[in-house]
């Protein structure tokens, strides 16, 4: 080999043993990012499930106590009185309409008549007087909701019931008696107007169980309009009162129930990020430790090999084109391309998801920090985390993402990895395809 010729495989050959040792400071540089990636990650799961289990812990004590300390006493108020006010009222309105006709009739003595009336009038004053505790009832009811105080006082799991009154999302439960045209209309025609009318009819049917008692007559028309107008009272109460349960009692249990479902599936979306990182840092890790315990030897001994030529004249020169062009050394070449673009494609996708995390995580900040049905029981439990700021969040997150981008130091590196192969393997063969087999050959 003539002495240019052996001064650009020189060159070329230093160049790949440069290459060689690079390629190790770039293993060693990706793996102290992978680790950080999952020392960051790992770091954020664990703030954020801490976060997310405390809060969805409160959203259930949430749903809890308004099953339990609203809803349940409704059930009890529907069971104990409300479901009798206007219990079998066309029948009540029959049955009173045909009585006292009954003792406008000459046919009645005075004793029977009076025995009759009382029946009436007892019937009446009970009607009164469950349309009065029904009364109590609702005012109760929708003073509990107006006011956010809790009715019942069950405990939720292991929480004190020193936490119940606290818990309570009492402007949800206001705004729930307000917010609407229906509830505008209906709250306070069901607490005070219906009962009004209920009781002022029945009083109505008393009156006119009075006049047929001492005149022993009855006005029909007048009769029939009390008759008419206490179905009327009866029907506007139920009324009323299925618009207040469906538009305004039953709306914040909704509404805690839908909170609830959008924070889980934040939460959800969270974790399947994670996951996709961590299967992306898991894949990297266990390339670079197969490159470090397998390709890098055998890279470390065909360095060695070629200066040992180029400096000590130690080894052929067809020996080392036979190496280089062997299906071993093409294999770790093939491993070192593998690598890089899997570093390229992993690390843009763990770059594309540190992108998509900020999501859910400021979904999830903004429903907790923006819950102002909550704000009371921060307070109450001194709970400084749920009183930060999300800003704090996104700036953590794109530190993360721009200080742990695995592609950087491999973007140099592979610049300068093809040609340091590909020119010193044409070289090599290039020799080996001149070579004539002759007596004067040596090396």
């Amino acid at each position: 080999m003539d002495e240019s010729k052996f001064m650009q495989y020189k060159i070329m050959s230093q160049s790949y043993v440069q290459f060689s040792s690079d390629v190790e400071d770039v293993i060693f540089q990706i793996e102290e990012l992978v680790e950080k990636n999952i020392d960051q990650i790992n770091e954020i799961f664990m703030e954020m499930e801490g976060t997310y289990n405390m809060k969805q812990i409160m959203y259930r004590f949430q749903e809890y106590a308004i099953e339990k300390n609203f809803l349940r006493a409704r059930e009890a108020m529907e069971e104990r009185v409300l479901a009798n006010v206007a219990s079998d009222y066309a029948e009540f309105a029959m049955l009173t309409a045909r009585r006292i006709r009954r003792m406008a009739m000459d046919v009645m003595d005075d004793s029977n008549r009076k025995m009759l009336f009382e029946i009436i009038i007892d019937t009446i004053r009970v009607r009164q007087e469950i349309s009065e505790q029904a009364r109590a009832n609702v005012t109760l009811l929708i003073d509990s909701y107006i006011n956010g105080t809790p009715i019942f006082n069950y405990k939720f799991e292991d929480v004190s019931r020193d936490h119940n009154y606290y818990i309570v999302p009492r402007p949800l439960l206001n705004e729930s008696m307000f917010y609407n045209s229906y509830v505008q209309k209906n709250v306070p025609k069901w607490k005070y107007d219906d009962f009004d009318l209920m009781f002022q009819v029945l009083e109505m049917f008393a009156n006119l169980s009075l006049i047929a008692l001492d005149d022993k007559s009855v006005n029909e028309t007048e009769l029939n309009y009390v008759f008419e107008r206490y179905q009327f009272a009866c029907r506007t109460f139920m009324n009323s009162r299925s618009v207040v349960y469906f538009y305004g009692i039953d709306r914040p249990l909704g509404i805690i129930q839908l909170r609830l479902s959008n924070f889980s599936k934040a939460w959800q979306d969270f974790t399947n990020i994670i996951k996709t990182m961590n299967l992306d840092c898991t894949f990297l890790s266990n390339i670079l430790r197969n490159i470090k315990h397998t390709t890098i030897p055998g890279m470390q001994q065909l360095a060695i090999k070629l200066g040992n030529y180029t400096e000590n004249g130690i080894g052929s020169l067809f020996d080392l084109a036979t190496t280089f062009s062997s299906n071993y050394t093409l294999s770790q070449t093939t491993d070192i391309h593998s690598l890089f673009a899997d570093i390229e494609a992993r690390g843009q996708s763990l770059s594309d998801n540190w992108i998509m995390l900020k999501q859910p995580i400021h979904t999830m900040w903004q429903m907790i920090i923006g819950d102002e049905d909550s704000f009371e029981y921060y307070e109450y439990t001194n709970n400084t985390r749920f009183m930060r700021n999300l800003t704090e969040w996104s700036e953590k997150l794109s530190s993360a993402a721009n200080k742990r981008d695995i592609r950087l130091p491999v973007a140099r590196a592979n610049e300068r990895f093809r040609p340091s192969i590909d020119d010193l393997s044409a070289f090599l063969n290039e020799f080996k395809r001149k070579i004539v087999i002759d007596g004067g050959f040596l090396r």
